[in-house]
């Protein structure tokens, strides 16, 4: 169970990152 909220940490920062491409439509 851990390690997933290590990908889901991941995956926010890399949306942090890349939040000039797509905001909020990629988290669809």
């Amino acid at each position: 169970m851990e390690e997933k909220y290590q990908i889901h940490l991941q995956w926010f920062a890399a949306e942090d990152e890349g939040r000039t491409e797509e905001p909020t439509e990629h988290k669809l």
